[in-house]
């Protein structure tokens, strides 16, 4: 299937080729600290097909460039996990994005064209202390 758009709450969840979708309740947030890991509060919302279980992961790099490192994320409550981004520097340019596995869409990604969140160099940041998450993708 294409691209499907569910409202939940205040969450908007893209669901790319089935009914299982990933979003953000607390949206992503707008920057990090270097060197200090960071929390991401995730929902997977199943639509008319179930999530299967233990399949929502993490999924970054250190640098732009090489293979991603997967960790699963923490289920903390029905469809909401917490993901945690580990502490990295930003001048290497890490890259992050996130998936879960649905009954009927199968393996799903967000952003759909995964990797897709940069976290950028302080010096493209208006606060040199915090380095910048943008969308690449």
């Amino acid at each position: 299937g294409g691209k499907q758009t569910l409202t939940i709450g205040t969450d908007q969840i893209i669901a790319t080729g089935g009914l299982l979708g990933i979003g953000y309740p607390d949206g992503l947030p707008p920057a990090v600290a270097p060197g200090m890991p960071a929390n991401i509060t995730v929902r997977i919302a199943s639509g008319e097909e179930e999530y299967l279980p233990d399949t929502a992961m993490l999924h970054y790099r250190t640098a732009g460039s090489g293979p991603f490192t997967s960790v699963p994320m923490t289920q903390t409550g029905l469809d909401l996990f917490q993901a945690t981004l580990p502490a990295m520097g930003c001048s290497a340019t890490p890259e992050f994005y996130f998936s879960a596995e649905g009954t009927e869409s199968g393996v799903v990604y967000d952003p759909p064209t995964a990797p897709g969140w940069r976290i950028c160099s302080p010096r493209w940041w208006p606060h040199a202390n915090v380095c910048a998450i943008t969308r690449t993708g």
